[in-house]
């Protein structure tokens, strides 16, 4: 789980190492698979303001993020956060936002829906 990291930074991460590893025999070893399909399936990333991260949402994988408020901390959306979850998440398709607002969380962190 990485926090504050942002949707966009993880993307090109998954850039970089699926560029090292295709170009570099080294990076191979061990690795049957891409780098990015291996953080597909092992991290999770969060999002509080961003807009142009949330367009890579499907290279990262919709299922691996989580909506962040960032309180009490100075970068935090508080007291207007749901403004910029609504600015952020424009577009975005019901079942998408419920994903990455409380559902990727709630089956993380193994938490029944009430």
């Amino acid at each position: 789980m990485f926090a504050e990291t942002g949707i966009g930074s993880v993307s090109c991460v998954q850039s970089a190492c699926d560029h090292e590893w295709e170009q570099r025999r080294l990076w191979r070893l061990g690795l049957e698979r891409r780098p990015s399909e291996l953080i597909r399936d092992q991290v999770y990333v969060n999002f509080w303001y961003e807009q142009a991260g949330i367009e890579l949402r499907h290279t990262v994988g919709v299922d691996n993020i989580m909506w962040e408020s960032d309180y009490p901390h100075i970068a935090s959306t508080y007291p207007d956060s749901w403004q910029f979850v609504e600015r952020s998440l424009t577009g975005v398709s019901a079942e998408e936002r419920k994903k990455m607002l409380y559902g990727n969380a709630m089956g993380l962190y193994r938490l029944m829906e009430q």
